[in-house]
């Protein structure tokens, strides 16, 4: 699936589905390809049913604020690309809620498939691999 972007913006946003006990929504992610791992704003989780005291593990988290300590969550459904991933951890970030993003979709999401971009006309594109067989057959 393909999702259009603005390339003279500082950050490709995509939409990214996030269900919870407390219900589900579309939220604007940043798409990060230096991040390791997808990370919401922890008040947004609380909103959607997971309270903090659910974070298990230890991670540690860089970004351009800083680095902190943090923990993940494991939500029930997290969608993007329309792809969706059943119990798929996230760690919980002090995002601020005004932020451009309210997440960031990381490599654990894109482990796997592929993944291409073109700046040129603002496009970001996520479908599955090639087979192996398939570069005989173009």
């Amino acid at each position: 699936m393909t999702h259009t972007f603005d390339p003279r913006s500082g950050l490709v946003i995509v939409p990214v589905f996030v269900a919870g006990p407390g219900g589900a929504e579309t939220f604007r992610f940043a798409l990060d390809t230096g991040a390791t791992h997808s990370a919401m704003s922890g008040l947004l989780l609380e909103r959607l049913g997971y309270p903090r005291s659910e974070a298990r593990g230890s991670y540690l988290a860089r970004t351009g604020g800083g680095a902190t300590r943090t923990a993940a969550v494991r939500v029930a459904r997290f969608g993007a690309f329309g792809r969706v991933e059943v119990d798929h951890p996230l760690l919980w970030l002090p995002l601020d809620p005004t932020s451009a993003a309210y997440g960031l979709l990381g490599l654990d999401f894109f482990r796997g498939q592929r993944l291409d971009f073109d700046f040129a006309r603002g496009r970001v594109t996520l479908s599955p691999p090639r087979a192996w067989w398939w570069q005989f057959w173009r």
